[in-house]
């Protein structure tokens, strides 16, 4: 947000409605009058996230996108897209921290062997790199309904619930492996960091673009269909 030039609100646009009425999706510039970004300082020393508050900020009518009864649909359609094939690279960045992880262990195979830990982060390793072989295919059938035209629904909630909790596997064990090999292996350096700093960045994931129990609800009542309680 404190780069950003636009922010997208969503807000209802009758306030004598009943418990429900229309949402309206405005597109606000972040400098006008009343706007207040403050950046928050994450674990891994980064300013990814902000607080924005809204004080008396007033706009024109032109800043409606589309009609006062379609904000919550677009809505929907943008975090569609942002949840399902969003930044597809991810499966690739995963793939290079899990062979980080994987030439580190393999590069400290004796010291792993005596403490009689070097098959148990084998097979730890192994079976995520099959998660992430899946994750590829799931990118590669979103990219297959796009080219057919079709459109993606709330089924993208559990791609997103998939990689989020895939990735922060992944950097757990990228952290246990730096704490086995505490004495040999010094901690610091260019691949302790990338593993320390992947780990404390994968903490967020699970909580921006809708938590991982958002995620499951939304799968749960609508691709499931199951009932509210």
């Amino acid at each position: 947000a404190q780069v950003a030039k636009y922010c997208l609100l969503l807000a209802r646009v009758d306030i004598d409605a009943a418990e429900r009425g229309p949402i309206a999706m405005f597109l606000v510039p972040m400098d006008a009058q009343g706007m207040d970004v403050r950046p928050i300082e994450q674990i891994n020393g980064k300013d990814d996230f902000c607080e924005v508050f809204f004080d008396g900020v007033e706009i024109s009518t032109d800043a409606l996108v589309g009609t006062v009864e379609e904000g919550w649909r677009a809505a929907n359609e943008v975090l569609s897209v942002e949840r399902g094939i969003n930044k597809l690279y991810r499966q690739a960045s995963f793939l290079g921290e899990l062979l980080t992880i994987h030439h580190l262990c393999e590069s400290y195979e004796p010291q792993l062997q005596v403490r009689g830990q070097i098959h148990a982060f084998r097979h730890r390793i192994s079976s995520l790199y099959g998660d992430l072989q899946m994750m590829r295919y799931r990118n590669f059938a979103l990219v297959s309904r796009l080219l057919r035209g079709e459109r993606l629904g709330s089924d993208t909630s559990a791609h997103k619930l998939n990689w989020s909790e895939l990735h922060q596997r992944i950097t757990q064990v990228g952290l246990d492996l730096l704490c086995a090999l505490n004495g040999q292996f010094s901690g610091t350096g260019p691949v302790s960091e990338r593993l320390l700093y992947a780990y404390l960045a994968s903490r967020a994931e699970t909580i921006f673009a809708g938590t991982s129990q958002v995620q499951r609800d939304i799968v749960s009542q609508r691709v499931l269909e199951l009932p509210r309680r």
